[in-house]
């Protein structure tokens, strides 16, 4: 038997075994992290007690104060301050807000470490005034569901002058006035809260 040396150069190849691929897994995208849950709530104004309501004159809301700032359980005032005093004509025409009479009961109030509680009146028992700013009187009648609404009503029996707030000129007048009130107050401790008449037409 004869051996061809040169076949050792070149070595027969060895047959390969195929490896089988394994299945590849989907890449699953992360979940969306929940939003952050703030860690400061926003404060609620809660002063629970006793408000005497009061429309004096400031000398005797003052003596009021003094009366009681020794009780704990009456934890402030409450006044009623008309929407025609709130919002005034502007000098050089207009309309502007005019938060002094609050400023005045509040800073007295603070005086005795008493609150202050705002009831804003749109309604008097005199049909021959008007507890409304004169622009708001002169709103023109809107149509509601095929009726004419006044922006107010005014009635002598029984004698009586309220805003309506079925018309819109009335509600759009009335939510600017809270806006208004909401940034000046809302952070003040010392309102406890603001209060609406009731709208019934006696």
């Amino acid at each position: 038997w004869h051996r061809d040396r040169g076949n050792d150069r070149n070595p027969p190849t060895q047959p390969t075994t195929e490896v089988p691929q394994q299945p590849t897994t989907p890449t699953v995208p992360a979940p969306t992290p929940a939003p952050t849950v703030p860690t400061i709530l926003p404060v609620v104004k809660w002063y629970p007690g006793h408000y005497i309501m009061t429309d004096l004159k400031p000398a005797d809301t003052n003596q009021l104060l003094l009366d009681f700032k020794d009780i704990p359980a009456m934890r402030g005032i409450e006044k009623t301050y008309s929407w025609s005093d709130l919002e005034v004509p502007k000098a050089g025409g207009g309309w502007e807000y005019n938060f002094s009479q609050i400023d005045r009961d509040l800073t007295m109030a603070k005086n005795y470490c008493k609150k202050l509680s705002i009831m804003i009146g749109y309604k008097y028992l005199d049909g021959t005034k008007s507890p409304l700013p004169k622009y708001v009187l002169d709103l023109e009648n809107v149509t509601v569901n095929g009726i004419s609404v006044p922006s107010y009503y005014a009635q002598t029996t029984p004698s009586i002058n309220y805003a309506n707030f079925g018309h819109s000129g009335t509600v759009n007048a009335f939510s600017n006035l809270l806006k208004a009130l909401a940034v000046k107050y809302d952070k003040d401790t010392a309102v406890s809260f603001i209060r609406f008449a009731e709208t019934s037409s006696s």
